[in-house]
């Protein structure tokens, strides 16, 4: 009886470390994608391409400001600026083998919510969620 016992603290002792070892780890990992997540990203129109105005994301601590911008007369507008209207947060994270970003208080509603990270490179940025069917977008480093 001691035996099973002491079998049985031993063994919740080996799994309450490794669930431990691999939060630190997930933690780590979220911060690293969260860190190369931020910075300004021109989101690309793949069914204009050729278009004059783009938006430019910005992401910066757990805030998503965008801007429309326009090359023919280099117009900046802020469509969306986290920090002085409804503050649109952020949350990058792994819940079991994939990166995903979740998108919350956004002005625009379409934006809202769970987004699965499909790339995320030095210049290029790509998301997607299926909600009825396919959402994509694409995004460059600026």
């Amino acid at each position: 009886m001691n035996y099973r016992k002491l079998l049985f603290i031993l063994f919740s002792i080996i799994l309450l470390l490794s669930v431990f070892s691999c939060k630190k780890k997930i933690d780590k990992i979220e911060d690293e994608t969260r860190k190369e997540v931020e910075g300004s990203w021109k989101k690309i129109d793949v069914s204009n391409l050729s278009s004059e105005t783009y938006e430019e994301w910005n992401f910066s601590n757990g805030l998503i400001n965008v801007i429309s911008c326009n090359t023919s007369d280099n117009r900046r507008d802020t469509i969306y600026n986290g920090e002085y209207v409804i503050s649109a947060d952020y949350v990058v994270k792994i819940p079991i083998t994939k990166k995903t970003i979740s998108i919350t208080k956004f002005s625009y509603p379409y934006y809202l919510g769970n987004w699965t990270i499909h790339k995320l490179k030095k210049d290029y940025f790509s998301f997607y969620r299926k909600n009825g069917g396919l959402e994509y977008f694409e995004f460059t480093k600026q």
